[in-house]
């Protein structure tokens, strides 16, 4: 848990249970005798569009540990994939979802995220 204040652009919070990445951070007063507070414009991992939430500077965030990784796809089983990471050459098991284009082959990128692994995009 951080404060607010202490979140910088780029850091990954969790907003409404979901990881979000910081992209712009504003100082924003309602009235000439409030205190001022900070809006925080997120994009999300798994939700398309940017979203947008105020908060006061002492108010509790929870950073979301997420750890970024490529790979590439050596086979695919329904709805479930196994990947090689590039980097350790582990095998990972992650999900995919049906109307997705992913072939055995393809090189991916891939985030650890809350005990499994999700396919975010085509690695190029």
């Amino acid at each position: 848990m951080v404060e607010a204040k202490d979140v910088r652009v780029g850091e990954w919070v969790l907003f409404n249970r979901e990881p979000y990445k910081v992209k712009r951070r504003e100082t924003v007063t309602a009235g000439t005798h409030m205190h001022s507070k900070i809006k925080f414009i997120m994009a999300g991992l798994f939700s398309p569009g940017e979203k947008s939430a105020v908060y006061s500077h002492h108010d509790r965030l929870e950073l979301a540990e997420l750890e970024f990784k490529s790979g590439q796809v050596i086979s695919l089983v329904g709805n479930k994939c196994q990947i090689m990471d590039s980097r350790s050459y582990e095998i990972v098991d992650a999900e995919i979802s049906p109307e997705s284009e992913i072939r055995e082959g393809m090189n991916v990128l891939f985030v650890y995220y809350n005990g499994k692994n999700i396919i975010t995009g085509e690695s190029r």
